[in-house]
Order: structure tokens, then C-alpha cells, then sequence
């Protein structure tokens, strides 16, 4: 299980790297972002079962309280990103504009606390 867990924790990090640098990669042109797409919608349940083998393992025994809640706390961006990307498909140009800035702030979000897990956890 702690193998799964470490490896789910690697898969994921690099997921949710490639999956932010994506758009900006391809210049936002719809039919180069399937990637992107997919990666948003398998990122929360790949994050979901890292914790779930780690809490599992025993491997989060001992590991910093605050840096398991940020990692349980952006569960729900996960989640809600991809809802505000989902968005985003077939809107007017206004809406899309404001359903964009959401989606960079929610990106922004999960960043943050996925970086204070990281740091917390690991260090």
C-alpha cells in the first residue's frame, strides 16, 4: 500500500503540472486540450486514493496535522475546478472571460495548498 500511495503522489503532482501548463503549451485551442481535460477530471480521484492508501498504510502516522488537512482541503477545488472548466465549454465571450478568471483562481488555490502539503508533509 505504501508503494501505491508514493506512486499515486508522484503520478499526481506531475498530473496536476502537466495538466496547469497545458493550456499554455497549446495556446488554448480547443482541440489540442483533451489532454487537459482529462487530467482535471482524474486528478481528484487520483488525489483521493493517494490519501486513502497513505492513511491506510500508516504512512501518514506522525506526518504534520496541518499538511494532511491542506491536502484534504483541496479535495474540494479538485472537485469544483472541474465544474468551473466544465463551464466553460459553450459560453458567450463574456461569461467565458469571467468563468476563465474563475478557473485561474481555483487553479491557484489548489496550487497553494498542495505546495503547503508538500512542504508540511515532507519536511
Amino acid at each position: 500500500m505504501k508503494i501505491a500511495a508514493d506512486v499515486l503522489a508522484w503520478v499526481s503532482a506531475l498530473a496536476l503540472g502537466v495538466g496547469i501548463a497545458w493550456p499554455y503549451a497549446t495556446h488554448r485551442r480547443h482541440a489540442a486540450m483533451k489532454p487537459h481535460f482529462w487530467i482535471g477530471y482524474l486528478l481528484a480521484p487520483a488525489a483521493f486514493l493517494h490519501g486513502w492508501y497513505a492513511m491506510k498504510s500508516g504512512e501518514a502516522r506522525g506526518a504534520s496535522s496541518f499538511g494532511l488537512m491542506m491536502a484534504s482541503v483541496a479535495l474540494l477545488p479538485l472537485v469544483l475546478q472541474v465544474f468551473v472548466g466544465r463551464s466553460l465549454d459553450g459560453r458567450a465571450a463574456d461569461g467565458r472571460r469571467k468563468a476563465r478568471r474563475w478557473h485561474f483562481a481555483v487553479m491557484l488555490v489548489i496550487g497553494a495548498l498542495v505546495g503547503a502539503h508538500l512542504a508540511l508533509v515532507r519536511w
